[in-house]
């Protein structure tokens, strides 16, 4: 064979080898492309009952919430339409408001840092949309014995730190009705039993005698008061 046809049989090869390349490559990006779109279609999907069920299992493993029912959920997208309602008042653009109707209660979650903003006993106006749910704090009804509502979150690294120091409230205050147990947004150094209602001094104090805490009326910022009298932010 002379050296032009070798030449010759050596280019014919690098064209068939070029032409197979370039069909594998169409191939794979041809099966990229498919499955991409196959991936994004099976996102936009997902049902808002499966949505809800997945953001209900996450923030319940940070408070307990209702078993019975699965709440409506509603997305804050302008902070600044609902910033006059209570419950919105520590909200951001974001956040998840949990509004179950049967138990008449709202939990709004920050997933940005997984934390548990506010808790509310809520009345529902049965034409808002999930999208536009208006909470507004209800009023609850008179009752003869009047129990003092406390919240409990916990500011330190120690899980389980709020429910151990719930079960102490409620043997040594007994007119205690703890409404919220929680994780603090904040990490505090020290216990700070927050005196919202500034009319139960005598239970204030006895906080301060089980916790070694400092009393103040100031809650700091960030922190949800969930409609308590006295709030108790668990320090080291």
């Amino acid at each position: 064979m002379d050296l032009t046809s070798a030449n010759k049989s050596v280019t014919k090869k690098n064209r068939v080898f070029i032409i197979i390349l370039v069909v594998c490559l169409i191939l794979f990006l041809t099966v990229i492309y498919f499955y991409s779109r196959y991936k994004n279609e099976a996102t936009q999907s997902a049902s808002p009952e499966s949505e809800a069920a997945a953001l209900v299992k996450k923030v319940g493993q940070i408070i307990v919430l209702p078993a019975d029912e699965m709440p409506t959920v509603a997305t804050v997208t302008d902070v600044n339409k609902v910033k006059s309602q209570p419950f919105f008042y520590n909200a951001a653009d974001g956040d998840k408001a949990l509004i179950y109707i049967k138990a008449k209660k709202a939990f709004l979650y920050r997933p940005s840092v997984n934390k548990i903003i506010e808790v509310m006993p809520i009345n529902i106006n049965s034409s808002s949309s999930a999208k536009t749910a208006t909470v507004t704090q209800s009023t609850p009804p008179p009752t003869s014995v009047s129990k003092i509502k406390i919240a409990i979150y916990n500011g330190t690294k120690v899980e389980g730190f709020a429910s151990l120091s719930k079960e102490t409230i409620i043997e040594k205050i007994p007119g205690a009705d703890v409404v919220i147990v929680g994780n603090a947004l904040g990490d505090y150094q020290g216990t700070e039993i927050v005196d919202i209602a500034g009319t139960h001094s005598d239970t204030v104090r006895k906080l301060q005698s089980i916790f070694a805490g400092e009393i103040t009326d100031i809650l700091p910022k960030g922190e949800a008061s969930a409609g308590a009298d006295i709030v108790v932010l668990l320090g080291k």
